[in-house]
């Protein structure tokens, strides 16, 4: 009978001390995916977001649905101090669906954060907002904002806006109207001066034949905030129309090209050269239809403007076949 009963003790005993351990591990294994999850909802970005040369981070938080928070830290040589947060929302922006869920966060340049959501398949949308520091009032102004999509021959068509300035992360309320000035002052100055240097160099290029073996592969943001800053007119359209020449003649500068062109053809649709260089360009990029269409334009306009047709080119004729 006493067996039976320490028997009986000891399975008891068994049995409840794997209930403990399964009921401990199984609390553990909760614990770890709970941190796991907290890990998970966490995001660190690093780079140099004011305009010193020390490395900061930003600590995206994605636990509320319906909205991200970014924490920025920077550095100042010692610890990192919390300056600022940004708080983003899916109403921030326009022309992406679910922008939370396809948000991203970077560091183009020193001094600057990049808020961006992008979506959706071969021909998504981008839309970005930039945020700039300032010295003059120890804070980011979004200053910034891009709108890019994908277009039927897979370049951006992208619409580059400048802000009113009057939002800065610190939540003050300023209208920064001297900082905007100054800076759009600034904005034209730095862009003028690259479209010179750009042209400068691919014509020197052309000159002396050596064009063949130039990079001619430019951004598309960067190309998009010049000509905005730098308008096609009447005086410059020749300069950008041979500069898009130039980019075309590069190792790789087609669709640098093809992008810039298409800006001048809606600026002046009446522009006849612009059309064999545009066709000239797809046509290396393999997008035949395209060229077609455009050599077929170039022809029509050429007819129609009283020229003489000996001027087209050999490869119009047997590309429009």
């Amino acid at each position: 009978m006493k067996k039976n009963i320490i028997s009986y003790i000891l399975i008891l005993f068994f049995l409840s001390t794997t209930i403990h351990c399964k009921t401990k591990k199984s609390n553990e294994e909760k614990e770890k995916i709970l941190q796991k999850t907290i890990v998970s909802s966490e995001e660190k970005i690093k780079g140099y977001f004011n305009n010193d040369d020390l490395e900061d981070y930003i600590i995206r938080d994605k636990t509320q649905p319906e909205k991200n928070t970014l924490t920025i830290f920077i550095n100042n040589g010692k610890n990192y101090v919390k300056k600022g947060i940004i708080e983003v929302f899916n109403d921030d922006f326009e022309t992406v669906e679910n922008p939370l869920q396809n948000l991203f966060i970077s560091n183009p340049q020193k001094g600057q954060i990049l808020v961006g959501a992008s979506c959706c398949g071969s021909f998504k949308t981008t839309e970005s907002t930039y945020y700039k520091f300032f010295k003059e009032i120890d804070s980011w102004i979004l200053y910034k904002t891009t709108i890019a999509t994908i277009d039927s021959d897979f370049l951006p068509l992208i619409d580059v806006t400048y802000n009113d300035f009057t939002y800065s992360v610190d939540g003050k309320n300023r209208k920064n109207e001297d900082l905007r000035i100054q800076e759009l002052k600034l904005f034209k100055e730095q862009n003028e001066t690259k479209f010179n240097a750009l042209f400068d160099k691919y014509k020197k290029s052309n000159d002396t034949k050596m064009i063949a073996k130039e990079s001619g592969s430019l951004n598309f943001d960067d190309l998009a905030e010049m000509v905005l800053n730098v308008p096609i007119n009447k005086i410059n359209i020749t300069k950008y129309n041979d500069l898009a020449y130039y980019l075309l003649r590069t190792k790789d500068g087609k669709a640098s090209s093809v992008f810039l062109l298409k800006i001048i053809i809606k600026k002046e649709p009446s522009r006849i050269v612009a059309y064999l260089n545009i066709a000239d360009g797809y046509w290396d990029m393999e997008q035949f239809e395209r060229a077609k269409e455009s050599y077929k334009k170039y022809d029509s306009l050429i007819r129609e403007s009283g020229k003489d047709i000996s001027i087209i080119p050999a490869r119009v004729k047997e590309r429009i076949k």
